[in-house]
This record gives structure tokens, C-alpha cells and sequence, in this order.
């Protein structure tokens, strides 16, 4: 009896023990992993602190008037190609280089980005700093220790959809103008990775946004509406656009209307004798085609800092001009001939792997020049280097009059003009085929994303934390824009 209640205070003791051992494992797992949580939640705080002074970093340098620089994406050396460690580092869409829709997260050139003084560019300037994330080359834009944080700073901008006269024809005026330029944004979107048909949209789906804009005075009134009816009601190709596209714009009343295609087509190849004749269209030959003085058309200019961060926008704003522009090399033997009207023409060609107009949305996309004057924009353009462009002397120098022509929207017409210093070939009424303006003062508002990361000695993610702002639009800012302005 004895024996057999020994043996049983045994067995409870012996269970006593093991429920105290299951406890006390229970309690030390309990507080390695609170311990765990409470570092996570304290890295996950950091992260939260780091981003939240990205934004008060570029609320700071905005306010003082600093540039952010463009922020370029996967383009970290801002070559405009996939090299070098970049296509390991790419994140977004393999094989394909994105620049303004690459996330922050996937960013090796952010706004603000810190310079690393040992890389250098292709634009000669220094390149941003690196780290490894996870393994992955990364960018930033501020650093503590193994605290980090990248910015993203995009400006407000787009095509204005509602541009032109939307009570009128799609083909007529300068609704064709914009049905181009949208049709061309779109098959650019389509051919991001190199190869047509493999994008979210197609060029039908740009041109279907002029085509199937509603007659009405106000045309597109919401985004459900452009794509239900131009878009088949397609979210994913709404999605693809609309980062490209706005609803409304301040639109520019007071920009010279190009002369008539068919009276310069008429003007083209013909020599004349004097400016004179060239102004009111008269050959040598007697022949008067009837060219009159310009008038005015209303056209939205676009933000040039929004364009310079997206290469569909820019290929779509620079493909196809085309403007008429004095050959001297070509007047006759008699000194009274000034020589003949060639036309000049920036080429998109999707069957090359490069042509023209891409070569030059290139290199405005990743110039780190300053551009805050139609100066300092005259002096890019004249600086677009001669191999971007083809054809001879006089050509190239017409097409990087075209260029000035084009974007500015001061009228500086050549035939008005006696100073040979400001001389241009080209110049806004000899434009044969055109596109918008530039706006150099941006209109206010932009979108701001900034992603804190807090990594160990290993340069393992603990904790990342994005945060985005809008930035207000400055009501007090005007667009300085045209001449009468």
C-alpha cells in the first residue's frame, strides 16, 4: 500500500515537473518572441520615421528651390539603356528599362539621390550611391548608418485629352495633331520591351481617345467614361494611360497656328528670290500660293519637367515634326536667288532599333541640364550632338531649329527678326507637322513617394515603409508661358 502511494506521489511530482517544464519553455518562447515583435515593431517604426523625413527632406529642398533631378528609375547611370549590373538590380519588368513607372522600391536613381564622386555617368557627372538590398543594387536619397530612405519626386503634366475642339471632327485641325501624338504614346507604351503587341495598349487604343471623345463641349468629363467608351472597358489599358493623360489643362490661347500644310507643301521645293517672296509664298517662278500672315490657335502646352521623366511622352512629342527650311546650298548661280524650301523631319521609325526621334527623346530624357528659360533650351538643342541626327550640315542645324520651333511658344519669327545671332531655319510658321508646347514653369502639383528601409550589417531588409504625398498646386503660380505673358 505504502509502495504503491510512493509510487504514485512519483508519478505526480514527475508530472508536476513536466507541466512546470512545458511552462517554462512556453514562457522563454513567449518572449523571444515578443522580444522578435518588439524588434520588428521598433524596426517597423524606424522605417516609418525614415520615410516621413524623405517627405519633410524634399518639402525642405523644394521650398529652398533645389532641382530633385529626374528621376530616372532602373537608368542608373541615366544611359537610356539596360547595362552594366542594372539588369540583375531590375525588379519592375525584366528586360525592360523603366525610368518614371519603375516603383521607389525598384529605384537605382531617385530624386535627391546621394552622389557616389567614384562612378560617373554617361552624362559625365557623377552617378548615384549603392547599396545591396536583399542582395540587389538600390539607390538612395538619405543614409544613417544602415537607415536609408529613396525618394521619388514626379512633377503633375500630361496630354490633355480634351485639347482641340472637341465639338469638331477628329481629323480636323489640331484634334489631328493630338490623335497622332496619343496614338504614337500608346504604340510607345506598347513597344517598351522591344517587341509590338506585348504592352497593356496599342496605337488603336491612342487614337480611340480622340475618335471616340464625345461632341460635346466639355468631350471627356470622367475617367469611368473614356474607359468605358475609347477603351472597351478595359481597367489594365486605363491603367496604362492614364499616368500620361489629364482630364483638364490651362490651355495656351495665344500660340501662332502653323500655316496651312497644303500651302507649304505647295512652297516646298521652290526657289525664291528674296524673304519677301518666301513670306507671301511667291516662286521665282511667279507662282503665288497664297500664304497670309498666322493666326492664332489654342493648344495646352506640356510641363517639360513631367515629360522629361517619362520616354513615351517624349517620343510621342518629338515624333514626325517636320518643318520647311531655306537651302542656300541649293540657289542657282545668279546672286539674286537665295535658294530653294527643303523639308526637314525628326523620324520614328519602329522597324530600326534606334532612329532619330528616339535618339533625341534620349538624350532630353537623361540630360542633366538646367532648362528653367527658352535660352538655356535654344542652347540644348544647338548642342544635340550631329550623330543623333542625319542628313547634311544644313539639315541637322534645321532640325535643331525644328526642335526650338516647335516647343517654344513665342512665335520669333525668322521673316520679323534682322538679328543674324538669333536667326533660326526654321521657325513656328514653317511648320509642316508639330506637336504642343513646353511649359518651363511647372503649374503646381506632383506626386511624392518616399520608402524608408532599415537593413542589417548584411544588407538584409528588417523593415521598409512607404509613404506618398500630393503636392498642392500652387494657385498663386501662372504659367509663364507666352510672349503677351
Amino acid at each position: 500500500m505504502n509502495v504503491a502511494r510512493r509510487g504514485l506521489a512519483l508519478l505526480i511530482v514527475v508530472a508536476v515537473l513536466g507541466v512546470l517544464g512545458l511552462l517554462a519553455v512556453a514562457f522563454v518562447t513567449l518572449a523571444q518572441l515578443e522580444r522578435k515583435a518588439s524588434q520588428q515593431r521598433l524596426h517597423a517604426t524606424r522605417a516609418l520615421l525614415l520615410a516621413r523625413s524623405g517627405l519633410e527632406d524634399v518639402l525642405a529642398r523644394l521650398e529652398a528651390g533645389q532641382d530633385p533631378g529626374h528621376y530616372l528609375g532602373e537608368d542608373w547611370d541615366a544611359s537610356a539603356t539596360l547595362n552594366g549590373f542594372e539588369p540583375a538590380a531590375e525588379t519592375c519588368r525584366p528586360g525592360t528599362l523603366d525610368t518614371g513607372t519603375c516603383p521607389v522600391a525598384g529605384a537605382l536613381r531617385p530624386s535627391f539621390f546621394l552622389a557616389d564622386p567614384a562612378s560617373l555617368g554617361a552624362d559625365g557627372l557623377p552617378a548615384p550611391r549603392r547599396i545591396l538590398v536583399d542582395g540587389r543594387e538600390r539607390g538612395v536619397s538619405g543614409r544613417l548608418g544602415s537607415q536609408t530612405y529613396a525618394l521619388k519626386v514626379l512633377p503633375a503634366g500630361g496630354f490633355h485629352l480634351n485639347g482641340g475642339d472637341c465639338e469638331a471632327a477628329p481629323a480636323s485641325a489640331y484634334n489631328a495633331v493630338l490623335r497622332r501624338m496619343l496614338g504614337t504614346l500608346a504604340e510607345a507604351l506598347d513597344r517598351e520591351d522591344g517587341v509590338a503587341g506585348n504592352g497593356p495598349v496599342s496605337a488603336a487604343d491612342g487614337l480611340n481617345l480622340v475618335d471616340l471623345r464625345p461632341r460635346s463641349v466639355r468631350g471627356w468629363e470622367s475617367w469611368t467614361q473614356v474607359r468605358d467608351t475609347a477603351l472597351g472597358g478595359s481597367q489594365a489599358r486605363l491603367d496604362a494611360l492614364k499616368p500620361y493623360l489629364v482630364l483638364e489643362a490651362w490651355v495656351d490661347r495665344k500660340v501662332i497656328a502653323p500655316t496651312p500644310r497644303a500651302v507649304l507643301d505647295a512652297m516646298a521645293g521652290g526657289e525664291y528670290q528674296t524673304w519677301a517672296d518666301i513670306t507671301l509664298g511667291r516662286t521665282l517662278a511667279g507662282a503665288d500660293v497664297g500664304r497670309r500672315a498666322p493666326g492664332f490657335e489654342a493648344r495646352a502646352p506640356v510641363d517639360l519637367a513631367w515629360a522629361r521623366t517619362s520616354r513615351p511622352a517624349l517620343i510621342a512629342l518629338t515624333a514626325g515634326l517636320k518643318g520647311l527650311y531655306l537651302d542656300e546650298t541649293t540657289a542657282s548661280s545668279i546672286p539674286s536667288r537665295i535658294g530653294t524650301l527643303q523639308s526637314a523631319e525628326i523620324l520614328l521609325d519602329w522597324s530600326l532599333a534606334s532612329d532619330e526621334c528616339r535618339k533625341v527623346a534620349d538624350r532630353i530624357l537623361t540630360s542633366t541640364s538646367e532648362l528653367g528659360s527658352w535660352d538655356q533650351w535654344n542652347e540644348f538643342c544647338n548642342a544635340v550632338p550631329d550623330a543623333l541626327l542625319t542628313g547634311t550640315t544644313n539639315l541637322r542645324q534645321a532640325k535643331r531649329d525644328l526642335l526650338k520651333a516647335n516647343f517654344n511658344p513665342n512665335s520669333d519669327l525668322n521673316k520679323f527678326n534682322p538679328n543674324v545671332s538669333l536667326w533660326k531655319s526654321v521657325d513656328k510658321s514653317d511648320l509642316l507637322a508639330y506637336s504642343t508646347e513646353f511649359n518651363l514653369v511647372p503649374r503646381g502639383g506632383g506626386r511624392i513617394s518616399s520608402l524608408g528601409r532599415v537593413l542589417d550589417a548584411q544588407g538584409r531588409l528588417l523593415a521598409s515603409r512607404e509613404l506618398s504625398a500630393e503636392l498642392a498646386q500652387d494657385l498663386l503660380a501662372r504659367p509663364l508661358t507666352t510672349q503677351s505673358e
